[in-house]
Order: C-alpha cells, then sequence, then structure tokens
C-alpha cells in the first residue's frame, strides 16, 4: 500500500525514480530503487532452507501474483536457487501468530527485507509471517505484462509501527456463521496469512436481543432493559459458559469483553446495589469478567467509555487488562480518550470506524481523517495497537462498500505517519467530472 510524495517520511531512504514504479500500500519505512530491472520470464521461487507449510503458502502466493501477470506459470522449486531465481530466507522461528507483549520496529517478528537487482531477488525476515509481508510488497511490484513483466531493482527494509493492527466487525445484526463454519473459513483462512482472529463478546450490555428470550429475561438489570444484573449468581454462570466456549472456538491470546455504552448503570446501582455506586458496580463485574478471561490464560480487552466515565476505578483495573478508546467521529481533541490510561500506564490499543452505518454509501472523508488523527494522538501517548471497526447497528450496511476503508486502516496502522488524503494512490470513483469545492472519496482501492 503506498502514499503520494508530498508526505515526509523521517525514516525513508532516497528513492530516486520512485514516482516512475507502482505506489505500494502500506509505504515501506525504508525503500532505495535502482535504474535496472530483473526479467520475470523463466523465474522461479527457491526456498534458503527448509520450508514451513507457512513459508509454502507464501511461496504460493508469490508464484500465482508472477504468474498472473505473466500469463504463464511460474514455479516454486525444490532443488537449489537457479540463475533467475527468487529465494524466500526465514532467518529465524519467530511465532506466526500475534503474541501478548509483542513490539513493533526493525527487530519485529513481522519485519522483512527485500533485495531485487538484475542477478535475482530475496525476501528476508526472522518469522514465516515477516516473509508473507515480504511477499504481499514483491506481488505489488511487477511492472508490466506477459513477457514484459519485470520486477525493479530496490532495497526495502520494512516492520510496522505499531505492534497491533486489527479490523472488528459486527456480525451481531446479520447471519451467524457456524463453529464450523468460524473454524475452517474464518480462523483457518485468517491463520494461513499470519491473522489472529479474536473474538468480541458484550458481556455488560448491548444484550436487548438476548433478554428477549424468556429463559434470560429475569436476568436483566431492569425490565426489558440491555444490560446484566451483575449481582446475580446465574449471570456469572452464563459468562462462564461463554467464555468457555469462545476460549475453545478461538485460539487467540486475547479476548475482547465488549463492556460499553451501559447506560442503565446508575438507574440500577442507586435502586438495587446496596450503597454501591455506579463506578463500583461496574468495577466489581468487570473484574468478575476479567478473573473468568484470565483463568482460560487470555488477556483481557475491554471497550474504555465507562471507565472514563468513571475515571476514579481506572487505578484498580486487573493488570493485564488492555482498554480499547473508541472515537468514530471528527474530534478536535482525542487527548482526554486517552490521558487517563498513560497516567495510570494501563495498555491502550485505540478504535476508529469506517463510517457505514445508517447511510447507504461509507463516508470516506470522515472515516480516513477519523483514522489518521485519532492515531496521530494515539501515537502520543503509547498506544499498542489500533483496531478499525465496521458496525451493522442498522442492519443494512453494505459491508463491501467499506472494502476502502479496511485497507486504508490495515495501511494506517503499519505505516509511522498518516496515511493522508490529498497524496494517496487510491483509484477514486467519481458520479461526474470535478468542477470545484472540496474532494469527496467515494471509490475503492
Amino acid at each position: 500500500m503506498r502514499l503520494g510524495f508530498y508526505l515526509i517520511w523521517p525514516l525513508l531512504w532516497p528513492a530516486p525514480g520512485a514516482a516512475e514504479h507502482n505506489a505500494l500500500l502500506p509505504r515501506p519505512q525504508q525503500v532505495r530503487y535502482g535504474s535496472h530491472q530483473f526479467p520475470a520470464r523463466g523465474l522461479s521461487i527457491h526456498f534458503a532452507s527448509a520450508p514451513t507449510a507457512e513459508d509454502r503458502f507464501s511461496a504460493q502466493n508469490l508464484s500465482s501474483c508472477l504468474s498472473d501477470r505473466m500469463g504463464a506459470p511460474v514455479p516454486v522449486a525444490k532443488d537449489s536457487a537457479s540463475e533467475l531465481a527468487l529465494v524466500l530466507r526465514r532467518t529465524g522461528t519467530g511465532p506466526d501468530l500475534p503474541i501478548p507483549e509483542e513490539r513493533p520496529g526493525s527487530e519485529s517478528r513481522e519485519a522483512y527485507s527485500l533485495s531485487v537487482t538484475p542477478q535475482g531477488g530475496e525476501v528476508r525476515a526472522s518469522s514465516s509471517a515477516g516473509l508473507f509481508y515480504g511477499v504481499q510488497t514483491l506481488c505489488q511490484m511487477i511492472e508490466g505484462q506477459g513477457a514484459d513483466a519485470a520486477l525493479p531493482e530496490v532495497e526495502i527494509r520494512d516492520w510496522p509501527s505499531l505492534a497491533y493492527r486489527g479490523i472488528m466487525v459486527d456480525m451481531s445484526h446479520g447471519p451467524l456463521p457456524t463453529e464450523e463454519e468460524v473454524k475452517l473459513r474464518i480462523v483457518a483462512y485468517a491463520r494461513e496469512r499470519h491473522v489472529g482472529v479474536v473474538p468480541c463478546l458484550e458481556l455488560y450490555g448491548h444484550l436487548h436481543d438476548v433478554f428477549r428470550v424468556e429463559r434470560y429475561a429475569d436476568l436483566a438489570a431492569v425490565p426489558h432493559g440491555s444490560e446484566f444484573n451483575p449481582l446475580k449468581p446465574q449471570v456469572t454462570s452464563l459468562l462462564e459458559d461463554w467464555v468457555d466456549q469462545m476460549a475453545t472456538l478461538f485460539p487467540s491470546p486475547f479476548v475482547h469483553v465488549g463492556m460499553d455504552e451501559t447506560w442503565e448503570l446508575e438507574r440500577f446501582a442507586k435502586a438495587e446495589a446496596g450503597g454501591l455506586g455506579p463506578g463500583e458496580l461496574y468495577l466489581k463485574h468487570f473484574k468478575s469478567v476479567a478473573g473468568l478471561v484470565n483463568r482460560r490464560g487470555r488477556r483481557v480487552m475491554v471497550w474504555a467509555d465507562i471507565f472514563s466515565k468513571y475515571p476514579e476505578i481506572i487505578a484498580q483495573l486487573p493488570a493485564g487488562t488492555v482498554v480499547v478508546p473508541w472515537s468514530y467521529g471528527p474530534e478536535n481533541d482525542y487527548n482526554h480518550f486517552l490521558k487517563p490510561f498513560a497516567s495510570a500506564n494501563v495498555a491502550k490499543f485505540i478504535a476508529t470506524g469506517v463510517t457505514v452505518w445508517n447511510q447507504i454509501a461509507p463516508d470516506f472523508d470522515l472515516s480516513f481523517d477519523n483514522i489518521d488523527t485519532f492515531l496521530s494522538t494515539g501515537r502520543q501517548y503509547g498506544i499498542s495497537g489500533h483496531i478499525n471497526t465496521i458496525w451493522s447497528d442498522d442492519a443494512q450496511v453494505l459491508m463491501r462498500s467499506a472494502f476502502p476503508g479496511i485497507a486504508y486502516g490495515a495501511a494506517a496502522g503499519w505505516q509511522g505517519a498518516p496515511v493522508g488524503i490529498p497524496c494517496t494512490p487510491f483509484g477514486l470513483i467519481r458520479s461526474g467530472p470535478r468542477t470545484s469545492g472540496p474532494r469527496k472519496h467515494t471509490g475503492t482501492i
């Protein structure tokens, strides 16, 4: 994924002739182009050492990219490298999927280097994940078609600026996959691409659909409400079952427990909590839920808005909690979302949104600005990760139209600087020729 030349990149090598080559998305941290090319005709793909299944997947991915552009098969060879070869060189045995306490940077698990000369090419990384990301960049660099297909002479070093980058897709208002579909079509598919799938549940509020079922109706905090009564023992038993199911289905070391927008909290605390304030009641329930998750060897993620409303309870968060402040609209100042957690030294992600709910077409101007500005503030406060979100509250979201926003968020979390609307290489689709006024982005990648 690539950016335009208007941006200033403190980690970018001089790149003579870069404008003559394909734009890459995300923009590598360091790139230097040469003046020669490596012809694709007659080349093959090789491994520098015994490949894992993940390495073979990357090699086949690269073979498919090259074969499509050339109109002829590019083999993944089993013998030693030939004269015209692209070599995949894994130098370590780093984890293939995200783990707790990941660190970004040039020595990170996902970092890679890529070199193409007139004599051949090499992708080098310490893990299969790094090789995979190097292959994704290499696939974008192919120039020309058929017999004229070639790779430019180049040296690249690249790594993520954030350790964790993700997309959260709300599936609670539409068709749900079966357990077998989750395992085979979501978890397995993501694993091949070095993506961990984290379950995001609602374990306090937003449960109106649950309480419509008669057997659960008396677990609500208020009649016809949407939040659990955390004082009922049956609630703990039910949540224990839910957490067990999710921990079995999803191998991720993280579980997101939701718990946002509990607007009935104050009303219930005043009437039923026996002297507990709303913040204390919320914290008590959160600690109970976190204990259920932690006992299964998982780390808790939680939306941050209620902790922000009752900042006096932040200091009592269980160790290891990851809070996720969220904001999906334009803000003049994002500091108040992050400062209380930074002061308490709590681990933080941020969540942005692709604005696609309650409207026919996504608002990319709003979405891209939200991603760039919130990420910029988040980096100042030392966030560890970025979650882009798509919500389907109105149950009529046209999900595929949001794909450009998903890609934009993925690029923004990898790069060290804002993607920047005026200078992106996105293909823009307009209903007619632009005449005057601000640029409106309603297009695709």
